[in-house]
């Protein structure tokens, strides 16, 4: 499979010829939203259907599990690492990383071969590979990278989860890919905050059930912003509707409703009580800006835009009949026999 670059992307191309911004220009929403870039959109392509998915994911998938050890050798790849350089990983405990000596010294040891595993696995878009590279080379506080361990943690155990489906033949649920692309968004999001220098500021707690999710409504969506919060998940939901849903313009209608619906309701675990229809235009935008960049997609979203038109158009006027005829109910009542 060929690695993919940002170079579609207007925003990947300055980021990637320039140094990344100070702290105050990236913390806001739109300096991050610049930065992350279409990270997670550059793994997909349009025109794939769920069996391309689960080919593209499966190759990704078994470097993982070379990662791991849980693959011994892989077929017309070869790789400077040994199969199961990261299998330590797999025991470390993560939770209460930061009083872990045992994480603090497995980084140590081991962080070259982090920055070897984003570089080589191809959900990763090359300048988020070299951008980590080029930072750890002068890394000098270990602990700042303790947060992406726990993020390649989950890109390893969910990947291991999709491969062992695909050697059993099994069809892989769709919660799975979300999952998995919701662990590489997260590494992605920390290098992001490594390399801007932004540090974390939130408490790392991956023994729980659903810590992946909570980790990126801690760290995007409280820390940054919601804005941030829906073009990260608008992304990951693009991407795997593409393939689930029957079109293009089934999947934009889809990843809208969706991803309106869960930004909300993953605010509101968190006391942050946001405008429904206010967000589901952040995640319009967000979608029409994913359409545009993929190929053949910006007749997709025209097209879509003008059935969510009509429908909008029928809308009115039954909200406009019904006001009618219950003007007509209040006269009727109102007469004097």
């Amino acid at each position: 499979m060929d690695r993919r670059t940002y170079l579609k992307s207007a925003a990947s191309i300055s980021a990637a010829t320039v140094r990344f911004p100070t702290i105050s220009a990236a913390s806001s929403s739109h300096g991050f939203i610049d930065e992350f870039g279409l990270a997670v959109v550059d793994f997909f392509d349009d025109d794939w259907g769920r069996k391309d998915l689960e080919d593209e994911v499966g190759e990704a998938v078994n470097f993982v599990c070379y990662a791991y050890g849980k693959l011994a050798d892989q077929e017309d790849e070869e790789h400077s690492a040994d199969a199961g350089f990261l299998s330590q990983l797999e025991q470390i405990s993560l939770s209460n990383l930061k009083q872990n000596p045992e994480a603090y010294n497995w980084i140590l040891e081991y962080l070259q071969d982090i920055v070897y595993f984003v570089s080589e696995l191809d959900v990763f878009a090359d300048s988020v590979a070299g951008r980590l590279e080029s930072f750890a080379e002068d890394a000098r506080n270990i602990t700042k990278y303790i947060p992406l361990i726990g993020s390649i943690k989950g890109v390893l155990d969910s990947g291991c989860s999709i491969h062992k489906s695909l050697e059993r033949d099994e069809q892989v649920a769709e919660s799975a890919y979300v999952k998995f692309f919701k662990c590489v968004a997260l590494a992605v999001v920390e290098v992001v905050l490594l390399v801007t220098g932004i540090g974390a500021s939130y408490r790392v707690a991956f023994g729980a059930t659903g810590w992946v999710n909570q980790q990126l409504i801690n760290v995007v969506g409280r820390s940054i912003g919601w804005r941030a919060y829906a073009w990260v998940l608008s992304q990951i939901h693009w991407g795997i509707r593409v393939a689930f849903a029957e079109g293009s313009g089934l999947a934009i209608d889809r990843t809208v409703g969706e991803v309106t619906t869960i930004v909300v309701s993953d605010a509101q675990t968190v006391e942050t009580d946001l405008d429904k229809e206010e967000t589901r235009q952040w995640v319009q935008n967000d979608v029409e800006e994913i359409v545009g960049y993929v190929a053949d997609g910006e007749l997709d979203y025209m097209l879509w835009e003008l059935d969510q038109l009509q429908e909008e158009t029928l809308r009115k006027a039954e909200r406009r009949q019904d006001r009618f005829l219950q003007s007509v109910n209040d006269f009727v009542e109102n007469l004097p026999f």
